[in-house]
């Protein structure tokens, strides 16, 4: 049951912060998607897994949206209604 939670949780999070980042954050000449989700069994961190053109731009997106996950925790709980938003961690997916 709490495998399925966590499946439905990570699935729900990578739709809603692909809207955010498209609505909210704006990457000139680069296009951001995400990946992969994986929610941690406490719910206390997920992982997102980043596809990002051109290559070269990678570290500079990986960058900027960890050092901004506390206004995406922020948009994510406002779009979500869950109570508490897991520690967002950017990382390039493979």
């Amino acid at each position: 049951m709490r495998e399925y939670r966590n499946l439905k949780i990570a699935s729900v999070i990578q739709a809603a912060l692909g809207q955010v980042l498209i609505r909210d954050f704006d990457f000139e000449g680069v296009v951001v998607t995400v990946l992969t989700v994986e929610v941690s069994p406490d719910l206390l961190q997920a992982k997102i897994g980043l596809g990002v053109l051109p290559r070269e731009k990678e570290l500079e997106v990986v960058t900027a949206l960890n050092g901004s996950h506390r206004r995406l925790e922020h948009l994510l709980l406002k779009q979500m209604r869950i109570r508490n938003s897991p520690n967002l961690v950017f990382e390039i997916s493979a």
